[in-house]
Order: structure tokens, then C-alpha cells, then sequence
């Protein structure tokens, strides 16, 4: 049922129509303004290239962090992060940590299933993957089952969006 979704209700005996609504938004839209930063907290294989692509549209170049992977974050000193008004990509909340302050959020969570399918099915075909021969050897139910790989799967969603502390718990 939409926001004019009528029902038709039976009290007392009469037959009288109510209109329902829509619940209001949890979080009314914000635009950006000049100076804000927005973080595209990238998960893997959440949509990531699709929302970057039309993020970037509405940027300068200039104003656009050029690294998407966490290691290329780091490299840089937070003064140097700091200037980029756009960052897109697998850095989770490390990124606050650097800046110093919290940005723009935006984020897409996918099932979770689904997204383990979808990766392991993508590290197939990376060859530069440390774990390009693991997932050509070994089924999506050993990959799923395999301790070694709790990294890549358990709570990956939830780590993205919690984790802050880079020296504590970055996995590789």
C-alpha cells in the first residue's frame, strides 16, 4: 500500500475509510554544502562501482580521493587526506580516524549470502588475489567453512561500518 492507500475499517456497525500514511523518513535528505565531505563507505561487492560512477559526476576531479583500496589511504598523512572532499571505496571507518572529524555517510548493504556468493565468484577471476589459487581450488562450501577465510566473510558488512582502529583491527 502507498501513502493514499485507503482501508475500509467496520466499527460499531458503520463502514468508514481511513487513509494511511507513509512513515516520515528517518533521516530527512541533506544536501552537501561547499566545504562538507562525503565517504561512500564502499563494502566490497555492495554496488560499489555503479555509485562511484555517478558520485564522481558531481565533483571535480580535483576534490576526489584518486585511491579506493585502505592501503592507499594510509599511505598518505591526514594533512594530505584532508583535502579531498570525495572519498569512494573499502577504507571503512578508518577514513573518520584520518580526517579527524565524521563526514557525509552513505553506504549500500547487500544480503549477506549474496554477497559472499558474488565475491568469492569475483576473486575467481583476480589473479593478483592472494587468494586467487585458494578459490580455484576449493569449492564455495570450503571456501565458506574454511577458518582462514573468516576475514573475508563473517560480520564483513558489520566491520566495515563499525571498525575505527586500523592498528587493531585491519586484517590484511
Amino acid at each position: 500500500r502507498g501513502p493514499s492507500a485507503r482501508r475500509c475499517g467496520r466499527r460499531g456497525g458503520a463502514a468508514r475509510a481511513e487513509t494511511a500514511t507513509a512513515p516520515a523518513a528517518p533521516f530527512p535528505p541533506r544536501p552537501l554544502g561547499a566545504g562538507d565531505t562525503l565517504h561512500f563507505l564502499h563494502i566490497p561487492k555492495t554496488a560499489g562501482r555503479s555509485v562511484r560512477v555517478v558520485l564522481e559526476e558531481h565533483f571535480d576531479f580535483g576534490q576526489q580521493f584518486p585511491g579506493v583500496v585502505l592501503p592507499q589511504l594510509v599511505a598518505r598523512p591526514p594533512s594530505e587526506v584532508r583535502q579531498w572532499r570525495l572519498f569512494c571505496g573499502h577504507y571503512g571507518k578508518y577514513l573518520h580516524t584520518l580526517l579527524g572529524f565524521e563526514p557525509t555517510v552513505i553506504t549500500f548493504l547487500r544480503d549477506p549470502i549474496a554477497r559472499s556468493i558474488s565475491h568469492y565468484r569475483d576473486l575467481k577471476t583476480r589473479e593478483n588475489s592472494w587468494l586467487y589459487e585458494y578459490v580455484n581450488t576449493h569449492t564455495f562450501d570450503e571456501f565458506v567453512f574454511d577458518e582462514m577465510m573468516s576475514s573475508e566473510l563473517i560480520n564483513l558488512q558489520c566491520r566495515f561500518l563499525a571498525l575505527d582502529d586500523i592498528d587493531a583491527d585491519h586484517y590484511g
